[in-house]
């Protein structure tokens, strides 16, 4: 009952300081890469919250246009941090990609999910030299997220 009433006191005084929506974004910052795995995760990152609505950048207008497709399924997995909306848009993104001493990024290999998403992604396109040069670039897409050469 005492742990009830402190938890009620502590976020009555977070939503009368306005920092109620500051805490909900760390909490979904700390638990993006959960939430989003890798491919996904290294392309986007939330930006602000306000009003339940999440604005979520994202590193390329390719990232973009994809992820209009997915936004009901992102907004379901943010749905329990009182997430109702999102907002999706190019902007600066922070990648987790390693990088080594003469400035280049290390590959990601892609896992099974990725190569299933590729191939499937593919499978519509008739011409054999169209398929082979979107398959090539959405490996390497996937596996060097950033804008710069692996």
């Amino acid at each position: 009952m005492l742990m009830e009433k402190a938890s009620s006191f502590f976020e009555s005084i977070v939503k009368d300081l306005g920092m109620g929506e500051a805490l909900h974004l760390q909490k979904i910052k700390d638990n993006w890469r959960r939430l989003f795995p890798p491919p996904l995760s290294l392309h986007t990152q939330p930006d602000f919250l306000k009003n339940n609505l999440l604005f979520i950048n994202v590193d390329s207008h390719v990232w973009l246009q994809e992820l209009h497709f997915y936004q009901n399924n992102l907004l379901e997995k943010l749905s329990s941090y009182r997430v109702n909306a999102i907002r999706l848009r190019i902007g600066p993104v922070a990648t987790t990609v390693a990088e080594t001493k003469d400035n280049t990024r290390t590959p990601i290999t892609l896992n099974e999910e990725d190569r299933l998403f590729i191939d499937n992604t593919i499978a519509v396109v008739k011409d054999d030299a169209l398929k082979a040069l979107i398959k090539r670039t959405m490996q390497n897409a996937f596996s060097c997220p950033n804008k710069k050469k692996c």
